[in-house]
This record gives C-alpha cells, sequence and structure tokens, in this order.
C-alpha cells in the first residue's frame, strides 16, 4: 500500500513538473512571438519622405522686399530704427544676394509672376518713403514662384504681414502656398522684428488706408524660405548678432521630439525589450499582473521636447490601440480591443504626460498583444505670439500688432505638424498579456 501511495505521489509531483516546464515553454514561444510581431508592425510604420539633405549647397541667396504703400510709414520713421538698420544689415547676413522690389502696380493681376517683382540693388533708395509706391503684395504668388523652382535658394521676404489683396482676405492662399513650400521638407521661418512707424497704415480688417499714426514699435517680419534648417540656422546667426530682440519662429521636420518611458517595477514582468537593442518597445506580463486586479493599471510616461523656436507651446498625447489574439500560435487581429480596456491621459508637468492603461483580462484567448500609439496634437502657440496679433486692426491701439498673425501661425503650425512632425512623433509601444 505505501509503494501505490508513494508511486502515485511521484506520478502527481511528475504532472505538476511537465504542466509548469509546459508552461513555461508556452511563454516563450509566446514572447518570441511577440517579439517578431513587435518588429513586423514598427517597420511597417511610415513617415514622410526626408527634405532636402543637410548638405545641400544653396545656390544663390535672394531678398524680396514688400514696396506697397503699408509698408511706407517704416520708411518714413527715424533712419536709426531697427526697420531701416535691417535693410542695411540684410546684405552682409546674406554675401551676395539678389535683392528684388515686390509688389503689384494698379489693380489688375498681372499673368507674368515676373511683372511682381523687379531687379534693385540697396543703397539709399531703399530708406526714402517714396520707394514704396506699390498697390497690393500678393505674397502667395511669389511663394508658389518659389515652390516651384527647382535650384536649391535661400530667399528673405521683407513684409508686415499685411496681405494688402483687392479680393477680401488672403490669408488662405498664402497659408497653402506656405504649406505648399513645407511639403517637401523644407524650411520657413519667420524673424518678427518691431520698428517705429510715421504714416497712414492699412487696415485688412476694413480693407483701406487708415489716418496716419506714430506707433512707436509696429511689427515687420521677414519670412524665410529656406531649403535646409542648415541655411536658416547660418542666418539666424547673422542676423540674431546684430538684432538680440528679434522673435523667431521655426517650422521643420525635427523640430520636436517624444519619448515613452515603460512601468518597470510591476509585479508580473516577465520580459522587456527596447532600443538600443531593437527598434521597438515590448514588454510582457505573466498571469501575475492580472491576479492583482482585474483590469491591470500600469502607466506610461509620455515626455514632448521642441526647439525653443517652434511655435507649439504643448503637446497633447492621445492614445490608439489595435488588439491581436493569441490563435493557433500565431497572433491574429482581433478587429477591436478587449470591454474594459481604457486609455486616459493626465498632465504631470510642462512638455509631459502619464497615460493610464487599462488592461482587462481578455477571457477568449490565453494571450493578448497590443500595439499602443501615442499619437500627437499641437496642445497651444507660445503666448507670445498671441500677443502679436490683432482680429480689428482699424483700431489705432492695435496699431502695434499685426493683424490675425496668431491665426495665420496656428493655421501653419497644425497644417505642418500634422503632415510632416506628428507621424515622427508618433511612438508605439507592444504589450503581450497573460490571461490566465
Amino acid at each position: 500500500m505505501r509503494r501505490s501511495w508513494t508511486l502515485a505521489l511521484i506520478l502527481f509531483m511528475l504532472s505538476i513538473g511537465a504542466g509548469v516546464v509546459s508552461s513555461c515553454r508556452m511563454e516563450s514561444v509566446v514572447a518570441e512571438k511577440s517579439r517578431e510581431q513587435s518588429l513586423t508592425l514598427a517597420r511597417a510604420q511610415t513617415t514622410p519622405a526626408a527634405g532636402p539633405s543637410p548638405t545641400t549647397v544653396i545656390e544663390e541667396q535672394r531678398v524680396y522686399l514688400d514696396v506697397s504703400l503699408s509698408m511706407k510709414g517704416f520708411a518714413q520713421a527715424p533712419r536709426s530704427s531697427t526697420f531701416h538698420e535691417l535693410l542695411d544689415a540684410i546684405g552682409d547676413a546674406m554675401p551676395n544676394c539678389q535683392l528684388y522690389r515686390f509688389g503689384q502696380k494698379g489693380n489688375v493681376a498681372p499673368e507674368n509672376i515676373g511683372e511682381l517683382f523687379e531687379r534693385t540693388s540697396f543703397g539709399l533708395d531703399l530708406h526714402r518713403p517714396e520707394f514704396y509706391n506699390l498697390s497690393f503684395n500678393p505674397d502667395d504668388r511669389l511663394i508658389a514662384h518659389l515652390t516651384g523652382e527647382e535650384r536649391p535658394v535661400l530667399s528673405v521676404l521683407i513684409t508686415d504681414g499685411v496681405y494688402s489683396e483687392q479680393r477680401g482676405s488672403t490669408a488662405p492662399p498664402v497659408i497653402q502656398a506656405i504649406q505648399k513650400w513645407m511639403e517637401g521638407g523644407k524650411v520657413f521661418g519667420i524673424f518678427s522684428f518691431d520698428s517705429p512707424f510715421s504714416g497712414p497704415f492699412y487696415s485688412e480688417r476694413t480693407r483701406k488706408f487708415l489716418p496716419p499714426l506714430n506707433v512707436p514699435a509696429r511689427p515687420f517680419h521677414a519670412f524665410v524660405f529656406s531649403p535646409t534648417e542648415k541655411a536658416f540656422r547660418e542666418l539666424q546667426r547673422q542676423l540674431q548678432q546684430r538684432f538680440p530682440s528679434a522673435r523667431v519662429i521655426l517650422f521643420s521636420d525635427g523640430a520636436a521630439s517624444c519619448a515613452v518611458s515603460l512601468p518597470e517595477k510591476v509585479r508580473g514582468l516577465y520580459s522587456t525589450a527596447k532600443p538600443p537593442n531593437v527598434p521597438y518597445q515590448w514588454q510582457m506580463f505573466d498571469e501575475k499582473l492580472l491576479a492583482q486586479g482585474n483590469p491591470a493599471v500600469l502607466r506610461y510616461g509620455v515626455k514632448y521636447e521642441s526647439s525653443q523656436e517652434y511655435p507649439a507651446a504643448d503637446f497633447k498625447p492621445e492614445v490608439s490601440a489595435d488588439y491581436y489574439r493569441w490563435e493557433r500560435g500565431e497572433f491574429k487581429s482581433a478587429g477591436g480591443t478587449p470591454n474594459g480596456f481604457k486609455a486616459d491621459v493626465e498632465p504631470a508637468g510642462p512638455g509631459e504626460h502619464q497615460l493610464i492603461i487599462n488592461f482587462p483580462r481578455d477571457s477568449g484567448t490565453d494571450y493578448g498583444f497590443y500595439h499602443l500609439k501615442a499619437n500627437a496634437e499641437i496642445g497651444g502657440l507660445r503666448p507670445e505670439i498671441l500677443e502679436r496679433s490683432t482680429r480689428d486692426d482699424s483700431q489705432p491701439e492695435h496699431a502695434n500688432r499685426t493683424f490675425r498673425f496668431y491665426e495665420f501661425v496656428d493655421s501653419l503650425a497644425r497644417g505642418h505638424f500634422r503632415a510632416r512632425v506628428a507621424p515622427r512623433l508618433a511612438s508605439s509601444f507592444f504589450v503581450t498579456i497573460d490571461n490566465h
């Protein structure tokens, strides 16, 4: 009898051992398949094509000076003003650049784009009020012309940002033209200056000139169209040595970055893979995770960083999830997440957020695999951009601001961010859950 009990005990212990070994082997298989799935999905992610090479040589430099009547008040200010100083300095900052008068005569837009700009030279004429005598500044046509060029040319448009065309608001065409320029990864930047202004100024809201005003500091801008960020940075270095108070806005593909931190001190963590060892972030949790509570709640850190010239003040992450079930030795798309899955976002400091994700037990499969994405959207613009903007430029007290400058920058920022930056910021991470 004793022998039979001993034999039964031995068989029982062997069966338990076999079960443990089998379970360990299955976890190992699932982990390996999870890594393969993570790698496949990570490689499938696409980002916009890169822009011109950073080593691209700028073949030509140009300055286009808006000589419409709305700029005349800057020229009538004292010769020591920022506006006059910039006209003297821009040629040194852009050696051998070509200078053009830019604007439209009369109410009829010419068919030939070449009639909108005329070659001129640096000298005293630029400082004379009568030099600024054209009717309109159709910026969108000039920008479209620059976009269509194949050669790498660095171009700067000096303007007051008042789009004084004869047909309603021109902000959308200008924005569309600039967005077209940035589509291929080229850089657009703005140097924003303040300068004394003396004379009549054009109101975009009322579509007419208002009586003369003396304004101690009225904004004007240098719009920079650069094939590369390197060329822009060199111009920035030159100009900020002379004009340290100039405000800079820069739209570039590499303006922001995102990092997701995984929870590491969690009971039930079975395995982890992350850079630099692999090009993805993945974790697997065994049955101990859900044993602590259903759903299991995990916290992930998200940190955004951006260049100080980028117009966005903050970014907001949003979590999306694709879910896969373990079936016959493979992970197959489930077409949706299990009931009880939830992802919330909480702010955790400047540029930082926490993703709080609920992982429920899925009774329909032994293992579940999540492909999680932290997508980003702009939370808002830098406050100083709003401070330089007005929606009613017909009021004299608003003459120290640019009409709808905030809306202009906001439209450009959101369009550029969605097309060029957000796909690069989208951070994927992968999670395997043991549902036993």
